[in-house]
């Protein structure tokens, strides 16, 4: 059933009745009072709550007094209209809440980092990033957000929905702005720069950890060996090598490794690849630290010394090599004539001699 109310309205002059139309194409009634017009508006009532609709939009509210702001729009009553971008507020307080944007004016300021905000619920929001509470949680996954907004947003991760697809390679998100972070990878677009390295970055988040390597930082402690690290999925690979995981395998040699750096670096030895390059001879090296080794010799640096004789190396191997001159140790043993020796180069040497025997012509073949 549908009862007819009057929303009494104190200021405007109305609308004409030619342009305020019913639901079946009628013409709404008026009361004429003096200069102000007064609109009907309809009421759905059920067994539960009533709706009170405008009879011009059809736009419904729970509240009548929702309804009375609203038809100021139709009447022209527009009280709470901002007068820079002319958008209507339901309210005073909206309005007042609204034109912040325009001024920049922040009145609300956080104690503990002194940061503004120019609305009281958003200081209370960022308030708990200071005392981390986390009073929203999903009842699915049991995770926990200091903001509300958060918790409806990750609510999306929970759903099949993936209405937010990039239009270069078709892969879809459930959140906008984790499609408008992963556009950024088609146009390479790096708005975030580090101020120390000059590194740039496509998200503000990279940045932030990229930093932590300027600052030292290594919030991530393996709770094994108490090794830190500055990013998390460093320290997850890092466990591994505490256990005995080796899920990354050779394809050609079916060896396995714990980590997938180890895999690549190893798969060189299959291909000969050697993509690090010496600039002054054009050596080339499978690894990274090779090269690094290698250039101590053009940098004339020589950081291990011998504690016997005071000679120094600009490689480790080479002074372990040179300590067995010190000693009696020959673990170089020829196959041959069983001649030990102290290293392999003297060892290789040696083995020239046995270069016309057969058990040596055999062996080579």
């Amino acid at each position: 059933m549908y009862l007819s109310h009057k929303t009494n309205t104190e200021r405007g002059q109305g609308i004409p009745a030619t342009e305020a139309m019913s639901d079946d194409g009628e013409p709404l009634a008026y009361e004429s009072n003096g200069e102000n017009n007064q609109i009907t508006d309809s009421v759905k009532t059920s067994t539960s709550n009533a709706i009170h609709c405008c009879n011009v939009c059809g736009k419904c509210f729970e509240q009548r007094s929702y309804l009375q702001k609203h038809v100021k729009i139709h009447t022209g009553e527009l009280i709470n209209q901002c007068s820079v971008c002319r958008m209507v507020l339901s309210d005073k307080s909206s309005l007042k809440r609204h034109v912040r944007i325009h001024t920049g004016e922040k009145p609300y300021t956080c104690e503990i980092c002194g940061m503004s905000f120019s609305r009281n619920g958003t200081l209370k929001s960022h308030t708990r990033t200071h005392t981390k509470e986390t009073p929203y949680f999903c009842k699915t996954c049991g995770k926990r957000f200091s903001v509300n907004s958060s918790l409806n947003r990750h609510m999306k991760t929970h759903s099949d929905s993936l209405p937010y697809c990039c239009e270069v390679c078709g892969i879809c998100f459930a959140q906008s702005r984790y499609l408008k972070r992963h556009t950024k990878i088609h146009t390479g677009e790096t708005v975030y720069n580090c101020e120390i390295c000059g590194k740039s970055f496509s998200q503000k988040c990279n940045l932030e950890t990229h930093m932590r390597i300027h600052n030292d930082e290594t919030p991530f402690l393996c709770v094994i060996c108490g090794k830190s690290f500055s990013l998390n999925s460093t320290l997850k690979r890092h466990l591994i090598t505490h256990s005995n995981e080796t899920p990354y395998h050779c394809e050609i040699c079916n060896k396995s490794f714990s980590q997938k750096r180890y895999l690549r670096r190893h798969s060189r030895t299959h291909t000969g690849e050697t993509p690090y390059r010496c600039e002054l001879c054009n050596k080339g090296f499978s690894q990274k630290s090779n090269l690094e080794t290698h250039m101590r010799i053009h940098d004339d640096e020589t950081p291990y010394q011998c504690f016997i004789c005071g000679r120094s190396f600009s490689l480790n191997s080479t002074l372990k090599r040179h300590l067995f001159t010190h000693s009696e140790e020959t673990p170089y043993h020829c196959e041959f004539c069983d001649k030990k020796f102290s290293q392999n180069r003297y060892l290789k040497k040696h083995l020239k001699t046995h270069s016309n025997s057969k058990d040596y012509i055999n062996n080579k073949e």
